[in-house]
């Protein structure tokens, strides 16, 4: 999940859940809305800047 990499992230819980996570480094950011409990948005965030910033990490 993109080790050594500086971000800030924010999550909430109530009735939805919801997570954002930004790349300040990269420009990228993204935010995640579930209306489920049981679906975890920050591992999704994670996994979405995992695919898209992919050729970053090689550099």
């Amino acid at each position: 999940m993109l080790p050594g990499q500086p971000k800030l992230s924010q999550q909430r819980t109530k009735v939805s859940r919801a997570s954002f996570v930004r790349f300040p480094e990269q420009g990228f950011a993204t935010w995640v809305l579930c209306n489920m409990g049981e679906i975890r948005p920050s591992g999704l965030g994670l996994e979405v800047a995992d695919l898209f910033l992919a050729d970053d990490m090689k550099r």
